[in-house]
């Protein structure tokens, strides 16, 4: 599988978060975010009301298929207006190539890109108010044999498939890089939102309904940095949405290396398809300074990319489709033992 994007929101402090540099996003306005989720925890995004184009992901691979999942919930009531909706369209970044939308009508349309394109497949009573449902889409991008193929709330077939469609409409490229979204009315939240394609090793297919779910630091395993304020280092970064300069770990010294326990997964899950490391990082003098982000998986470590820092915040995102200990898929006892934590390059 390649991993092209996701997020599941539940860090940010306010909407500038996304926007800042590290994330899957190359434009956010409108909308902000929701205590509506799907398992009572984090924060999903409010899609609603955001206008055209108003969320753009940041360009991926140009893929043939391209797997889209996220969870959707609609608080108002059906029916509303029909032409009332939210959605994306899959792009070559010029063109919108082939649409999804969630209508007033609590249908979801396939369309020609647009919403008020040619419409190539309904699903009728696609969804229903005041509950989350968690889609997974398959997009095939062609002019002659394109698809668009959509499983509801981790069903093990298709709920809906449109097929032998043109799904590059506008476009003369058999590829999607990024996706573009709309957001036509108020009250409508997605979460677990992610990406891939079905190229590489397992899992490069249906994943079923799949969670994102966050565990803090809390416990010091080896500590050199210099906490903020309070007993201990992991209490200044164990913040479930960032707090900029309110707490903090912070070092001049290059290869200083901040490793932190993490609280255990709540329930042992069928599989774990992603560890994403995420940090928020910033320098406060002129610098230069650079800086990775280690996980310690077995007594094997892995560090992400060097960060060059400036002064206002930046995320930081690694992730680990396996165990590096192991070079195989994340188990839960492997999860609940990692280390995660800062390292200082220069």
């Amino acid at each position: 599988m390649a991993w092209e994007f996701g997020d599941s929101f539940d860090f940010y402090n306010a909407q500038a978060d996304m926007t800042a540099p590290g994330t899957m996003w190359s434009v956010v306005t409108g909308g902000g975010f929701s205590s509506t989720t799907r398992f009572g925890v984090g924060q999903s995004m409010d899609i609603g009301a955001s206008g055209t184009n108003n969320r753009i992901t940041n360009t991926f691979n140009n893929d043939t298929t391209l797997y889209v999942n996220l969870a959707y919930y609609l608080n108002a009531a059906l029916p509303m207006n029909a032409n009332i909706y939210w959605g994306f369209a899959v792009s070559d970044g010029a063109n919108k190539q082939v649409g999804v939308y969630w209508n007033g009508s609590g249908a979801i349309i396939v369309t020609a890109g647009e919403y008020n394109a040619a419409t190539l497949a309904t699903w009728s009573s696609a969804y229903a108010a005041f509950q989350w449902n968690h889609y997974q889409f398959k997009f095939v991008i062609n002019n002659t044999t394109g698809s668009v193929e959509l499983r509801l709330n981790g069903a093990t077939s298709d709920s809906f498939s449109l097929t032998g469609a043109n799904t590059r409409n506008g476009s003369t490229n058999n590829y999607g890089n990024n996706l573009r979204f709309y957001g036509g009315s108020t009250n409508m939240f997605m979460d677990d939102f992610y990406g891939f394609n079905d190229q590489g090793a397992q899992p490069n297919t249906w994943q079923g309904d799949v969670r994102a779910v966050q565990l803090m630091p809390n416990s010091d395993s080896s500590v050199t940095w210099t906490k903020s304020t309070g007993a201990s280092n992991n209490s200044c970064v164990s913040e479930l949405k960032e707090d900029g300069d309110t707490t903090y770990v912070s070092t001049n010294t290059a290869n200083n290396v901040d490793l932190y326990g993490i609280a255990a997964l709540a329930t042992t899950p069928n599989a774990i398809i992603n560890v994403v490391l995420k940090s928020f990082a910033r320098m406060d003098d002129a610098g230069p300074h650079t800086y990775k982000q280690r996980l310690s998986s077995g007594g094997t470590t892995s560090d992400g990319s060097n960060l060059s820092l400036s002064t206002s915040y930046q995320w930081s995102w690694t992730n680990y489709l396996t165990d590096p200990h192991t070079s195989a898929a994340w188990t839960f006892s492997g999860v609940n033992a990692a280390l995660i934590g800062p390292f200082d390059v220069a």
